[in-house]
């Protein structure tokens, strides 16, 4: 038993926090990418099929903010000189 606990603080203690918030960004990336395709398609259905394009446009525009949330927070960051 206290090799388990000793392995696993050994693990722990070698584990940088910087990988893991690049690793946890990616992901977070990867999904908003997902959800901001979603709603450029919804809003470029609002358009085509529903006729209301003021709505769909919004859709767009919000979709792609979605989108470009992290890489532009990231950026941001670093002109700041906060670094994630």
């Amino acid at each position: 038993m206290h090799h388990v606990i000793a392995s696993t603080f050994v693990l722990l203690a070698q584990t940088d926090p910087s990988t893991l918030i690049d690793t946890f960004k990616l992901l977070l990336a990867k999904i908003l990418l997902l959800i901001g395709v979603a709603v450029i398609a919804y809003g470029g259905y609002l358009i085509s099929r529903q006729g209301q394009t003021i709505e769909g446009i919004l859709c767009i525009i919000g979709g792609f903010i979605i989108s470009i949330a992290v890489p532009l927070i990231t950026y941001l960051g670093s002109q700041a000189g906060i670094t994630f």
